[in-house]
This record gives C-alpha cells, sequence and structure tokens, in this order.
C-alpha cells in the first residue's frame, strides 16, 4: 500500500535532495508549506539542517507546529530526518525552545571521549535490525551532526557507533525517524524511500 507523501517547506532542510530521490523513484509527493493541507497528509516527511531553536521558530511563525501535532494525532506516518526528527523531541541540548514533544526525551550533544570529532561526518554502518520493514543491519548511510536522541526505551530503534552507541533509526506508533541523510546516502537512501513509501 502507498499513498502521498507530503514534504514539509518550514524553511530548514534538503527540499532539492529529497524530492529528486523521489523523482528519480517515481515515488509520489507533493511539497507544501499549508498548515491544513500539512494537518491532512497521508505521509508527512519533516526535512532539517539547522539548529534546533531556528526549526521550531520557523514551525510556530509559519503556523505548522500545531498541523503536525494534528497529523501525528490523526495517525499519519510521520518522518522526520537528521534535525527533523530532533524537532519531535521534548527538548534539545542545542537550544531552549521546546520541541514538537511528539516524542518523549531529549536530544543531546555528543559526549566528549578521547579522539571523537564533533560533528559526526560521514558514513557509517547501522549495527542492528529492530525496525523489521527496514532492512539496514550493515548497511551504511550519510550522517552529519552533533546531537542525537538519547536512548529511550519507550522507542524501538537501531543504533549506530561513533565512539558509543546512539539511535540511527526511531519509530513509535506512526512516528519514524532517522539521524542519518537517506537523501544522500546513494542506494541504500533509495531503498529507504522505497520501503518508506509502502509503509
Amino acid at each position: 500500500m502507498t499513498s502521498k507523501i507530503t514534504i514539509i517547506d518550514y524553511g530548514l532542510g534538503n527540499l532539492l535532495s529529497i524530492s529528486n530521490m523521489l523523482n528519480y523513484l517515481n515515488i509520489e509527493y507533493e511539497i507544501s508549506s499549508n498548515p491544513r493541507q500539512i494537518a491532512n497528509s497521508q505521509k508527512l516527511i519533516i526535512p532539517g539542517v539547522g539548529s534546533f531553536d531556528n526549526a521550531i521558530n520557523l514551525l510556530q511563525k509559519n503556523k505548522i507546529y500545531d498541523s503536525i501535532i494534528k497529523a501525528f494525532e490523526s495517525d499519519v506516518i510521520i518522518l522526520g530526518i537528521c534535525l527533523g526528527m530532533q524537532i519531535l523531541y521534548e527538548k534539545s541540548d542545542e537550544g531552549m525552545q521546546n520541541g514538537l514533544s511528539i516524542l518523549k526525551g531529549k536530544v543531546v550533544k555528543f559526549k566528549i571521549t578521547d579522539n571523537l570529532i564533533i560533528p559526526h561526518i560521514g558514513w557509517n554502518s547501522i549495527n542492528s535490525n529492530n525496525i523489521s520493514h527496514f532492512k539496514l543491519r550493515n548497511k551504511k548511510f550519510y550522517f552529519l551532526h552533533s546531537y542525537h536522541p538519547e536512548l529511550s526505551i519507550k522507542q524501538n530503534f537501531d543504533s549506530v557507533k561513533y565512539s558509543y552507541n546512539f539511535p540511527a533509526i526511531i519509530k513509535q506508533n506512526n512516528v519514524y525517524g532517522v539521524q542519518f541523510h537517506p537523501e544522500k546516502s546513494g542506494d541504500n537512501g533509495m531503498q529507504f524511500f522505497r520501503e518508506f513509501n509502502l509503509l
């Protein structure tokens, strides 16, 4: 089963990269900043590149903040990518604003350990496969971030290791989030979007 995807345009994110990949895969989508349209979507993608507080401020300024919550409450399937996942949480070490609080927990900065370079940039392999719909174990995806969600027993997750394990993809009810950028992850990213399209 497939349904049309709405990519949220709130001022941050790789809209062109995502849309180019979906076009290549012949996956039906639209890009929208219309709050009503977003609230009544079938599937949502929340992209994100930038800072936590700026993202929340833009969602509120463009009246999209409440629309995402309404979509979640209506069981719309939601995918947050990188910062787009982080803003689904309650708080972040990166800023002072409250997140969407759709996911319980906090986004934290990487713990400083020996030889750890921040931000985490480049290709890394997923080391688990708890979210069975996505066959990600041992597949490499592209990461670019300095913050990540805390491990939480409230969310099902697959992890990646960068000095220590942290969530690479999470699932809770109708919400999915990825810390990596599938739109920049080549063949593995394409497969990820194909599988997301079938949810």
